[in-house]
């Protein structure tokens, strides 16, 4: 009596193995693209939120976003060197340091060049009406912002919106439909 299987039921098998695997990798595809876009949801939210506490503490925060650059930073406006009567202004800040980093690391995000977040974008930003690269959001001393607004991040067909409330400075996530793209006619 022979024991093993028979070349047939290794191809039963490996054909059935393939066959769960491809019905499996489009559920993993997506649930990796949504891990991406919500950790980067999560450290968008997170330098709001300590722009917010650092200037309750005593000093002027701002997150601000450039959604050609694809970056966020939060700028420690220290004080108003240009004159201007406003403290965050360009030329009246610098990029705040990171809270828990050891040394001096600055808080940014560089989107264009974070492995950890690669693929996702800024759709869009606006804040206070303003869409013109960079634009902000700047907290008083009671933690309440500038004006409101939201940033759209984006991850292939994931997008997720981080809102900015004016009256509480309440910073809220939110998934949104993708803006469209804009069609470029090409030809004469």
């Amino acid at each position: 009596m022979q024991t093993g299987f028979t070349l047939a039921e290794i191809l039963v098998v490996i054909a059935l193995t393939g066959i769960l695997g491809a019905m499996v990798y489009p559920d993993l595809t997506g649930f990796f693209g949504i891990q991406k876009i919500d950790t980067a949801v999560g450290e968008v939210a997170l330098g709001i939120l300590y722009a917010q506490s650092a200037s309750i503490k005593g000093s002027m925060h701002q997150a601000r976003f450039h959604e050609d650059d694809e970056w966020m930073r939060v700028y420690d406006c220290l004080t108003d060197s240009d004159g201007n009567g406003d403290r965050c202004s360009d030329g009246d800040d610098v990029i705040a340091d990171e809270p828990l980093s050891r040394g001096h690391r600055s808080y940014e995000i560089d989107f264009s060049d974070y492995d950890r977040l690669a693929g996702v974008s800024i759709a869009s930003a606006e804040f206070g009406g303003s869409t013109s690269a960079p634009v902000g959001v700047a907290f008083d001393e009671l933690g309440i912002p500038s004006e409101s607004g939201n940033v759209v991040l984006q991850f292939g067909d994931q997008c997720r919106r981080i809102s900015v409330s004016s009256i509480a400075g309440l910073v809220e996530t939110s998934v949104v439909a993708c803006p469209e793209e804009e069609e470029v006619e090409v030809g004469g």
